[in-house]
């Protein structure tokens, strides 16, 4: 949806878009007796882009306009309401989301950072650093099988 975007920042420090579809109420009623209609988007702005995370759609189901909150991946309806839903309507599931986005982000971040620490000091006798050191800094864990092999500037001597 190409519209004008309001931007917020969520509890969690995600950057959030909301659009609203340019259409009228009644162009978007009369267009969900045929098929869904996009009433809302919400974006997520990671890492400077802005992507598509769930979508407020409307259909007209035996007369009756039916709203639907649904997440574009893992792909899905999360929840439903009778009549025109407002952004506030699925405030519940929409935090729900952030959270668990900022979480996993926050799951990727230490893993990262684990594997960089695991890349400096490798355990690989016979292996030195950038410093000419020669063998591991890190603690002996032998269910730690990431940390066992040299990767980045590490070389063999």
């Amino acid at each position: 949806m190409d519209t004008p975007a309001d931007r917020f920042t969520s509890a969690y420090g995600l950057i959030r878009e909301l659009r609203r579809s340019p259409r009228t109420d009644s162009d978007l009623s009369h267009g969900s007796q045929y098929c869904s209609q996009r009433l809302f988007q919400f974006n997520l702005v990671l890492d400077g882009i802005s992507k598509e995370s769930v979508s407020v759609w409307i259909r007209t189901i035996n007369g009756k306009v039916i709203s639907r909150f649904s997440h574009r991946w893992p792909s899905g309806e999360v929840a439903r309401l009778e009549g025109f839903a407002q952004p506030d309507d699925f405030s519940a599931q929409w935090q729900t989301y952030l959270s668990e986005v900022a979480e996993r982000r926050q799951t990727l971040r230490i893993k990262e950072t684990n594997s960089l620490s695991r890349a400096l000091f490798c355990r690989r006798p016979g292996a030195t650093n950038r410093d000419g050191d020669r063998g591991c800094r890190m603690p002996d864990r032998a269910d730690d099988r990431a940390s066992r092999w040299c990767r980045h500037w590490l070389r063999e001597t």
